[in-house]
């Protein structure tokens, strides 16, 4: 991994770990009380949309028992790009939420290329400003 590389994700680990460190955890809810700094990894990592289901999109969520599910749009790119993003998000949110994190690339999901079925209940936490416009242009999204 090139220097360059390896410096800017340590600059964007420290950001998120001071703004973890320094918020306010006054809320019940695990995604309640970080949906903020989500939301500024999301847009760290170019995510157009994330959809938290499972255990992690109800008010009693204990990490300790569960891991926290996930399913992720990003912008579309270059595969290398595609694949760092992913796992740096994949990896942010382990650090921010303190457990394991089950992340689903929705173009799977749709494809087939993953065994699942959608998930009946999603809770939205982040949709970039942008994704309608990508969307309606016709450009691939995760390719």
């Amino acid at each position: 991994m090139p220097l360059c590389s390896m410096l800017n994700r340590w600059r964007i680990f420290q950001y998120f770990y001071e703004l973890i460190v320094t918020g306010d955890c006054s809320v019940v809810s695990v995604l309640d009380e970080k949906v903020e700094t989500i939301r500024a990894v999301c847009q760290a990592f170019h995510v157009l949309q994330l959809d938290a289901f499972g255990p992690v999109a109800e008010p009693d969520f204990d990490p300790s028992r569960h891991a926290a599910s996930f399913l992720v749009e990003c912008e579309p790119t270059s595969p290398r790009a595609q694949y760092e993003r992913f796992f740096g998000l994949l990896q942010a949110l382990e650090i921010l939420l303190g457990c394991r994190i089950d992340l689903v690339d929705y173009k799977a999901l749709r494809d087939g290329t993953i065994p699942q079925k959608m998930p009946e209940i999603i809770c939205p936490i982040y949709v970039s400003k942008h994704a309608a416009t990508l969307r309606d242009s016709g450009i691939s999204t995760n390719s």
